[in-house]
Order: C-alpha cells, then structure tokens, then sequence
C-alpha cells in the first residue's frame, strides 16, 4: 500500500512529502479509502462527486473481498495454493542442490552435490497439419516390413505408391536375421546373402541406397504428406530410426478385412507394395474429410519430439532395471520415471540430498496440467523406492 503511494522508481524517501504518503497508507488500511473525504472535508474542501463515488466503490469492495475472505472454499483454496508453493519450492531445492554456499564449488565435500537433477520433461504430442496443407498436398502411401515386431527391428521392404499412381518399391539385405515370425508372415527371408520372397528370389540392396532412393521419390513430387496405416506406432519410427543411423534424416482395424469389406478382394496382406496399393484405394475410398485427415496427421517436427524423446526415455530406462529386475516397481512404472526425464543416478541423488523427502519431493512435482504430478503421488510406490536406495547404500 504505501508502495503504491510512493514507488521506489520515484524518490520519495528523502521529501518532505514521504510522511503524509505514509500516514494516507495508514488511514486507508483503517478506515478505508473514505479517508480522503474526511481529509477534504476537515480542510474545508469539496470531496467531489467523482471522489466520494470511487470511495464508495472501492469500500465495497474491500468488504466484499474481506467477507469472502472468511468463507471455507477461499480458506480451503489459500491452504491449497500455499501447499503448492511449498512442493514447487521443495522439488526446486531437491533438483538443484547446493546453489547458494561459499565456496561450494571449492569445498570437496559438496563439490558432487552441485549436479542439477533435469525439470521434468512433458512427453511431446503430434501436431497436426493444417487442413489447407492438407489440401495442397500430394498423398504418397508407404509401407515398411521388418525383421521383427520391435522399434529397433531393421526394414527388409520399403513401398510407396503416390496419388498419382507412381510406384517405388525395394527389397533391403537385413544387417540381422529375420525372425521366424516375422518371415512367417511377411514371406521373406534372406538367405546365403540374397533375399526372397514367397520362395522367389529379389533384387535386393543396402539400406543406405533404399533410403537415399526413397528421398528422391518423395522429392519428385512438391508438398507431398505421408500416410500409412498404423505409421505413428511403428513405421514412422522404423523409418527415422534407419535415417537416422544411415545420416540421412536431415535430407527427408486389420486393413485385409477393411479393403475386402469395400471392394470385395482380396489382397496379399504384409508385402509392403500390396499393402500400400491397396491402402491408397481405401483412403480415396472413404475419402476422409480434411479436417479427418488434420485429426490424424502429425507434422515433421512432431514426429521428430517425439523420436528423439523415446530414444531419452529408452536410454533412460535401461538404468532403472536395478528396481525392476527387484520387483521394486513394475515395468510400467519404470517407464514413466523414465518418460518424466529420471534415471537411477537421479534417484540417487535426490535420495542422497533428503533421505525422508528427497524421493516424494521429486515425484509428486507438478508438471503441465496443474494437479499431474511428475511421476505418482502414490505412497507406496515412493517407500519402495526410498527404501530400495536406502539398502543399496547400506
């Protein structure tokens, strides 16, 4: 209040001036912004309408706020915003260690306490693409096989048909074995250095030129927009994860039933050429509206986010089977600290840093949505967690 009357950017504190501004802050504190009426009526002087009128108003309103003040929900709602102040100041501190000492940085003893544990980390969401994007662009239908069902398995297809009914397709030496399922099903396997399919021998190359040669078929054509079926679980991230180690990604319902249902076929189901022909007959088919195709479309630098946060959380992972493989907590669990930014060292150190708290502090921080914490609020699995890191330094 007396802020108000007289602001540090105005030098007050040395006029004459400073305390009638004080004792005005004191008068409006007790008997309201009337005071100033009174003033001018003791002195002789006309309050004014405009005056007395912005008195009343700001009177009422300041009894308005103190009633309001009293009521549970404003308590209960102060208890709660101040409950979140110390969590958000608790969390800080367990991240940040020892920030403010002398000669912290000198003394040995704390010298391996300054490591800052990372902010947690909000998993990242596909984008859409704009309907009018959409609308300009040219649709090119892909399709990968792999050697296996994993993320890290290797493409042995690669397909794609254009709207324009431009076909690529190419067979790639797999630098591991296919697994038996995934021969199985998708009826190749490479043998004594050459590849077949369906017992018919291919033509088949390096990842490196697929993949260079794969860029230039998406480059014939200006503005054109990826689709596939199922892409974003798994062939969008096979597909970076092969730019990525052959370094060029700076240069880049059961379809059979679906397809049958329309148009009364068949189709050899897992080899990726057939797979993305027919995939273009059914996407023009039912001819989704644009602002459908905007719903399930992701833009490039999304789908980038989220590769490169799954290999983080993926790296981060593997230091947490310690408490995994001890049944600490379950895979689930684990995934999401890992998910959330955290691995094992960091645990560590924020157990390190508060033996009672450390671990509760850092996984109940809020993050994004107001109430979501970083990792759980569960009891439970924070005293398995504290406890695991307390034998382990026993």
């Amino acid at each position: 209040m007396v802020s108000a009357k007289a602001p540090k950017h105005v030098h007050y504190s040395s006029s004459g001036n400073l305390n009638y501004r004080v004792a005005a802050s004191v008068a409006q504190k007790n008997t309201g912004h009337r005071y100033l009426v009174n003033v001018n009526k003791k002195l002789g002087l006309s309050p004014g309408y405009h005056t007395q009128r912005l008195a009343r108003l700001r009177d009422y309103q300041r009894s308005k706020q103190r009633a309001l003040a009293t009521t549970r929900a404003f308590k209960r709602k102060r208890l709660e915003k101040k409950a979140k102040m110390h969590q958000k100041l608790a969390s800080a501190e367990v991240r940040e260690g020892v920030s403010y000492q002398t000669g912290c940085s000198l003394d040995a003893a704390i010298s391996d306490d300054i490591q800052s544990i990372p902010a947690p980390v909000i998993t990242p969401e596909y984008l859409p693409l704009e309907p009018k994007t959409l609308n300009d662009s040219c649709m090119t239908y892909f399709d990968v096989e792999t050697t296996g069902l994993g993320r890290d398995s290797h493409i042995i297809q690669l397909s794609a048909v254009n709207s324009q009914n431009t076909k690529f397709n190419r067979y790639i030496k797999p630098a591991r074995p296919i697994l038996p399922q995934a021969s199985e099903v998708t009826g190749l396997k490479f043998q004594n250095g050459k590849m077949y399919h369906d017992d018919r021998e291919v033509q088949s190359i390096g990842i490196s030129n697929a993949l260079t040669a794969f860029i230039l078929f998406l480059k014939e054509i200006h503005n054109t927009v990826l689709v596939g079926h199922n892409s974003k679980i798994f062939d969008v991230p096979i597909l970076i994860n092969a730019l990525e180690k052959n370094g060029l990604l700076n240069n880049f319902m059961s379809s059979p039933k679906i397809y049958n249902t329309l148009f009364g076929e068949l189709y050899s189901a897992h080899d990726s050429m057939e797979d993305v022909v027919a995939l273009r007959r059914l996407f023009e088919k039912i001819s989704p509206s644009l602002v459908l195709k905007s719903k399930f479309s992701g833009t490039y630098e999304s789908v980038m986010q989220l590769y490169q946060h799954r290999n983080c959380t993926k790296g981060l992972l593997t230091t947490l089977r310690p408490l995994t493989n001890s049944k600490t907590i379950t895979n689930c669990m684990a995934t999401k600290i890992a998910s959330s930014g955290l691995g094992l060292s960091h645990l560590k150190l924020a157990h390190k840093r508060d033996r009672q708290q450390g671990i509760e502090n850092l996984f109940t921080e809020l993050c994004g949505h107001p109430s979501k914490a970083r990792v759980t609020k569960s009891k439970k699995i924070i005293q398995a967690t504290s406890t695991y890191l307390n034998d382990l330094e026993e």
